[in-house]
């Protein structure tokens, strides 16, 4: 297996080591050709461990609230257009911490006050973000803002980290918006993604990344809106960055994950290999299965304990409704059992599996790994900074 050095990534030694067992366990999905490949792409990312990102982030806070307080009648706004949760919310409990700005502070730029939109009641909005990739979300709030406001606003962007793909794209929108005054604040850190464009990586790294997300179904290789970034932090990795790395949409699991990174936690999962699935196929009793071949095979799954989520991916449910359908069939078949909330072979199981074969695969193929978990470790590691 090919050895990756995630020093890089991170200072914190029990942190690389679930990193590189991780790391090792997620190649393991793909052929020895395509490992190298993958490990030439990971080789040039940017990761922003838990400390790295509460360094970053205290002082891009602090940067923004001195700045801030210098403009007259602002507020400090998210780009978010609604009040779910998103990504951003870290930041944002960040700035809540500064009394000084308290009142000033509000988490979607849609938000009212009095039955007027926000920025209708400032002369300034300061628009603060994580990451900025493809710039999407910003044009989408300086649209709104300049379609709705009363009189004339100054929109001061500050997102902590911005592409200078999306600088261009929202500059190439700034002539639409007639209403607004838009800047960039001296707070942003600008860099580069396209990185396929601007020849990162040589043309036949390239071409073989492209060829592995083709085979695997990956529905965003270069990213979202084609960013072609290589970036990730603790807790979170962007929709801009090359989608082999984090996008779950096959049963492959992947190695970045859309919601945390953290690598804090070891538990138990498991990395679907192809000539794994192909094995697990072969033990399946064709003369006795039929038509209900997808019904023996999700059993399987889940006596080797795949989680429902990847079993509905791999097996192309849609629905609940499908999946639960599938599972019902298998338990009437008596092909699995439940007992005290953990399934079991069932009185038929032999009918359809070849047991023999399947408990041998079973004891030799399943790999312990570890699950990430988000926890709440950052405010106190900003505490402590």
């Amino acid at each position: 297996m090919l050895k990756f050095d995630f020093s890089k990534w991170t200072t914190d030694y029990l942190c690389q080591q679930i990193m590189k067992d991780d790391y090792e366990n997620y190649l393991s999905q793909f052929s020895v050709v395509e490992r190298e490949t993958i490990n030439e792409i990971v080789s040039k990312f940017d990761f922003y461990d838990n400390t790295k990102c509460a360094r970053k982030i205290k002082k891009y806070a602090k940067d923004v609230v001195s700045i801030s307080t210098s403009l007259n009648n602002y507020c400090i706004v998210l780009v978010c257009e609604d009040n779910k949760p998103h990504n951003s919310c870290m930041i944002y409990t960040f700035f809540k911490e500064f009394k000084s700005i308290k009142d000033k502070m509000f988490y979607s730029y849609t938000e009212k006050v009095n039955d007027s939109y926000l920025f209708n009641h400032y002369s300034s909005i300061f628009i603060i973000d994580d990451y900025s990739g493809s710039g999407d979300k910003i044009i989408e709030m300086l649209s709104f803002v300049n379609f709705n406001c009363v009189n004339t606003v100054n929109v001061e962007l500050g997102p902590m980290i911005m592409t200078k793909y999306a600088k261009e794209r929202i500059d190439n929108k700034l002539v639409e918006f007639t209403k607004i005054n838009v800047s960039y604040s001296t707070v942003i850190e600008f860099r580069d993604a396209l990185v396929f464009e601007n020849a990162l990586y040589d043309q036949k790294t390239i071409n073989d990344y492209l060829k592995i997300c083709d085979r695997v179904r990956i529905a965003h290789p270069k990213g979202y809106n084609d960013t072609e970034d290589i970036i990730a932090f603790s807790f979170f990795t962007p929709n801009n960055t090359l989608g082999l790395l984090w996008e779950d949409s096959t049963y492959r699991l992947p190695f970045l994950s859309r919601v945390d990174n953290l690598f804090t936690d070891i538990n138990q999962n498991i990395y679907l290999q192809d000539d794994f699935i192909s094995e697990l196929k072969s033990m399946i009793n064709s003369k006795n299965t039929g038509n209900i071949c997808m019904v023996v095979l999700l059993s399987l799954y889940l006596l080797i304990g795949i989680d429902k989520t990847q079993i509905m991916r791999h097996l192309k449910c849609k629905t609940d409704d499908d999946y639960n359908s599938q599972l019902q069939k298998s338990i009437d078949k008596e092909i699995i059992c439940k007992n005290n909330n953990k399934y079991c072979k069932g009185e038929k199981f032999g009918q359809y599996v070849d047991e023999k074969a399947f408990t041998k695969l079973y004891h030799l193929n399943i790999v312990d790994t570890r699950k990430k978990q988000i926890e709440n470790s950052m405010n106190l590691l900003i505490q402590q900074l």
